[in-house]
């Protein structure tokens, strides 16, 4: 439907919203593109009608405190941010009650193929000098930076794009599988490309905490000509990595820039303790007021206080308060293991919210992406906070169809009575 494809327009839009002189139009035309989907939905009589999920209760109380305190300090920008912050989460709520969260993210991850491939077309130049670690005269490592995203947001939105490929190559056929695992590399060789080591650890910190929390990969391991396959894979890839040691190192060293006195081992994280240290000083200086409810959406940003947080964490605080920051954070965690300890075949979105909570948890120390609305992962995540904060993982297994024949006959026989 109609709505359908215009939210996989908003999602594409957003790919572009850092576009040099066209960053504010695209976010503009991307919120709004997810509303004018939400309006079609709800128009063609798309939208059940259900109550609001705690995750929704949870953005409305985000939304009104945000709103209270741009009123309070009569600052437009909070105000205008916070308007259209709401209006968009509104749509996410029609949207999710018109589409199922598995339909959300396929749409979602047809955007990331599109705009994927889109980057080999239009600079491949830049994407190789970037995975192969080149260095530009005057400037350093030639850190890719694709329709002009901030090399960290790269990060994050592609390394998003690599969680997602990889739960979707999970349990498929063969084809399905070699597809998705090869779009989930090329997705990680953007991060890679882009030198953002926080979206890197992030995708990685995420695939660990998955497997830890107890997600494993199904297979058939009875079959004896399997177990074979994978020992002499697994003895094969151990030689290789073995051989390939000393090139890896001297790859690794160069596209995380470790040797950069401005990004390296003795940069202080790029600058980003210190920078933590002055959002803690700015906390401890708060009264109990904005301290408890936040100074609003958006009023953190570095031309307001003077210094980027370079934390999702600390801008949860700052903008939130510790009340809705803690139960923000509470309820990424709470998700992240919930989702990671439920295997349901039928709804293989509970493996995807697992992963993207994992990978959002990891990436938002380092960044502050984690709630927002003018990137396609931010977005996606906020579908995914309606839908799973503070809510219980039920397994629904699929009936094979003699359970099925037996379930319908015994419905028959009970309207029957």
């Amino acid at each position: 439907m109609i709505a359908r494809f215009l939210l996989f327009a908003a999602f594409c839009t957003l790919f572009l919203s850092n576009m040099s002189g066209l960053s504010t139009a695209f976010q503009i035309l991307g919120a709004a593109l997810v509303s004018l989907s939400a309006v079609l939905a709800t128009l063609a009589g798309k939208v059940r009608k259900e109550s609001l999920t705690p995750g929704e209760w949870m953005m409305l109380a985000l939304v009104l405190f945000s709103a209270i305190s741009g009123v309070a300090t009569l600052d437009p920008d909070v105000l205008v941010y916070t308007l259209v912050f709401g209006v968009v989460f509104l749509s996410i709520g029609l949207l999710r009650r018109a589409l199922s969260i598995d339909e959300i993210t396929d749409i979602c991850l047809k955007a990331f193929i599109v705009m994927l491939l889109g980057i080999f077309v239009t600079d491949p130049a830049g994407y190789i000098a970037g995975v192969t670690g080149q260095s530009v005269y005057g400037k350093g490592l030639a850190r890719f930076n694709p329709y002009d995203l901030h090399p960290n947001l790269t990060g994050f939105i592609f390394g998003a794009g690599t969680v997602l490929f990889y739960q979707r190559s999970l349990g498929r056929e063969m084809r399905g599988k070699i597809i998705y695992t090869v779009l989930a590399a090329l997705s990680f060789s953007v991060v890679l490309a882009a030198s953002a080591r926080a979206g890197m650890l992030a995708a990685v910190g995420a695939y660990i905490l998955f497997k830890l929390l107890g997600v494993r990969l199904r297979f058939k391991a009875r079959s004896p000509l399997r177990l074979t396959i994978k020992m002499l894979g697994l003895l094969a890839g151990l030689l290789l990595l073995f051989l390939a040691l000393p090139t890896i190192g001297e790859y690794a060293v160069r596209i995380l820039d470790l040797n950069n006195p401005r990004r390296g081992i003795e940069s202080g994280g790029t600058g980003r303790v210190a920078l933590w240290e002055l959002s803690l000083e700015a906390i401890g200086n708060r009264n109990f007021a904005e301290l408890f409810f936040g100074t609003g959406i958006r009023s953190s940003s570095a031309h307001k206080i003077g210094f980027s947080l370079e934390s999702s964490y600390f801008t949860l605080i700052l903008e939130n308060g510790l009340m809705l920051a803690g139960l923000w954070i509470a309820a990424n965690v709470g998700a992240l293991i919930r989702f990671s300890v439920t295997h349901d075949p039928a709804h293989p979105w509970k493996a995807t919210a697992a992963l993207l909570f994992g990978f959002a948890l990891v990436q938002s120390i380092f960044n502050r992406y984690l709630l927002a609305i003018g990137n396609p992962a931010s977005l996606l995540l906020l579908f995914y906070v309606a839908e799973t904060f503070f809510r219980p993982a039920k397994v629904e297994r699929k009936l094979s169809p003699i359970s099925r024949a037996r379930m319908q006959s015994s419905q028959r026989s009970i309207e029957g009575i």
